[in-house]
């Protein structure tokens, strides 16, 4: 099995969206000292549509969002360790703050990644994906609108890192058929918030990630290939699905 890690922002905040600094410095160093293999998202997908076996401590790490805290804080320690990353941008806020429509006003002054640390990003192995231009929930909106705003995504990150943009994440993980469709007929992948490890056959236009807000407790139980942080996992997973269906709409803030 595979883990994909789910960060945003990399910052002092104490938000549910929010790593210390000093917290993503330790959990690198883990996954380093532990001998974790870490891949680029192409890789990833690669691997899970093979026919050949997962091998054990494979991990890669996603940034959702688009926070300059990339490029100022968590940039330094990818290039220490040589790890590959993705950062999934909200293309419509970049240069400016995240205060799209459904952000919650403790969510909404965060600086974004401007075009010139998005082009340096690139070059410094980070696969820059897709995360619509507003950060809308996608299943709320019309069929239309949502095209609009994954394609039109796509089309202006391409256009500033002078590259391909070929992987996606869903805000909120929120996805229907119609749009993973859509999805799946521009980009390589997608990313979702289904909270457990990627496994081969996996659908890989709803990829499954661990939120990072839970990556301390991990590696306090020996890391997400242990068993005890694979059982970990599990139990975080229900109490999760059984807090979506008492409150539909909690955690959907972010």
């Amino acid at each position: 099995m595979l883990t994909i890690l789910n960060y945003h922002s990399i910052d002092d905040l104490g938000l549910v969206t929010s790593v210390q600094p000093e917290r993503f410095a330790a959990q690198m160093a883990f996954l380093a000292e532990h001998q974790y293999r870490v891949l680029s998202i192409a890789e990833v997908v690669d691997l899970l549509t093979s026919d050949r076996p997962i091998p054990r401590r494979r991990a890669t790490l996603t940034f959702d969002d688009g926070y300059r805290s990339v490029y100022t804080v968590a940039l330094e320690q990818l290039r220490r360790y040589s790890f590959p990353a993705t950062v999934f941008v909200t293309s419509g806020h970049c240069g400016k703050l995240s205060n799209w429509p459904s952000h919650a006003p403790e969510f909404s002054t965060r600086e974004m990644l401007t075009a010139a640390e998005l082009r340096e990003l690139h070059a410094s192995r980070v696969t820059i994906g897709a995360h619509t231009i507003s950060h809308h929930h996608l299943t709320r909106l019309p069929l239309a609108q949502d095209q609009r705003e994954v394609a039109d995504s796509q089309a202006e990150l391409e256009q500033i890192v002078g590259d391909r943009v070929r992987h996606f994440a869903y805000p909120y993980g929120e996805q229907n058929d119609a749009l993973r469709a859509f999805v799946a007929s521009r980009f390589d992948s997608a990313c979702g918030s289904d909270m457990r490890l990627a496994s081969r056959g996996d659908d890989i236009y709803n990829l499954p990630r661990i939120d990072t807000w839970y990556f301390d407790d991990l590696l306090r139980l020996g890391g997400p290939d242990a068993r005890t942080g694979r059982a970990y996992l599990r139990i975080r997973r229900s109490l999760r699905a059984a807090r979506k269906a008492l409150t539909p709409d909690a955690g959907r803030r972010y």
